[in-house]
């Protein structure tokens, strides 16, 4: 999936193929890294939370085996001194040049240290971790289970994703495990500006990461995060009423469930002059594959738009990019 959590690269152009010794090319991430700033800078890669979806559901349709490890140490590792070179996807180079290899596939996904690894081929897989003990000092913890805050739950009919243990943790941090699920509004005119914005900024944060597996409250969570560095009292009271909603849902998450044949559905919606600040639009998407939830989004975009019709058509726009 091209910009979706991965690092690119580009080729080499013409027929060179991998030949070390036919091209001269750098190597670096597209839009990411900057000529005399940071060409050579190495950084950590991380995956983003879409290919983690999408690959699970592969792994749901095709019934295939999922495990996964952790680097020691990883940020200990020296530098490379090799010259590293990337080898093309399948289907990068003409019909009649494509080399496949009986057809096994393996696919990683890496975040810093944790790694996920599935495919085709439980043998290959195993050969694969023993390769890689022989590199680094890993740690395998067998089939998947839990993943960067997250727990993956083998059900009847697929894979559950959710972060309950997140959500308790994040209630008994602010103190609110014991709290009311609905408190009435207090009607006030005195609304002033936070003092300490770093502990709203905090709070922020660990919200849109619980976003991962909790789109229903992705859009409140959007609008809260526009005002990080210019928090109202209001906003805090609204980030604590996502709280109390977040204890009376506890076991929402998303279910990854296997229905046959892949069929990918996308849903886009425009709010012309949503902000009444700045009368820009938002817009917002999901995408579907089959009946699994994979992909959504809320964003306030940076220019103003003339008509409604034209937010629809970039809204339609966006959601096909993605």
């Amino acid at each position: 999936m091209p910009g979706e959590g991965v690092t690119t690269a580009d080729f080499p152009s013409g027929n060179s193929g991998n030949d070390a010794q036919s091209s001269d090319d750098t190597f670096v991430a597209q839009n990411e890294q900057k000529e005399g700033v940071d060409y050579e800078e190495t950084f950590s890669p991380m995956v983003k939370m879409v290919p983690v979806r999408c690959l699970l559901y592969l792994v749901v349709l095709n019934y295939w085996f999922v495990f996964q490890l952790d680097v020691n140490n990883v940020f200990l590792y020296g530098d490379l001194v090799e010259t590293v070179y990337i080898k093309p996807p399948e289907g990068y180079f003409p019909d009649g040049d494509n080399k496949t290899d009986k057809g096994v596939f393996i696919a990683l996904l890496v975040y810093v240290d944790d790694i996920i690894n599935t495919g085709n081929s439980l043998s290959e897989i195993e050969k694969f971790n023993v390769f890689l003990k022989t590199k680094f000092m890993i740690k395998d913890f067998g089939n998947l289970k839990y993943f960067l805050r997250i727990k993956v739950i083998d059900t009847s009919q697929g894979i559950s994703l959710d972060q309950r243990k997140y959500v308790l943790d994040l209630l008994s941090e602010y103190g609110m495990l014991a709290c009311k699920l609905f408190v009435s509004n207090e009607a006030s005119g005195d609304d002033p500006l936070l003092y300490n914005i770093t502990d709203y900024q905090k709070l922020m944060g660990k919200l849109i990461y619980l976003t991962n597996t909790r789109p229903d409250i992705y859009y409140v969570v959007h609008y809260l995060s526009q005002f990080m560095h210019s928090p109202l009292k209001s906003h805090l009271k609204t980030a604590f009423k996502v709280l109390r909603y977040l204890k009376g849902s506890l076991g929402l998450g998303i279910h990854i469930t296997k229905c046959p044949g892949i069929v990918l559905k996308a849903y886009s919606d425009a709010d012309w002059t949503k902000c009444v600040v700045t009368r820009k639009y938002v817009t917002c998407y999901c995408v579907f594959v089959n009946n699994t939830l994979i992909s959504w989004k809320s964003k306030k975009h940076n220019t103003l738009s003339k008509s409604s019709t034209k937010a629809e058509y970039r809204a339609l726009a966006l959601v096909t990019k993605k």
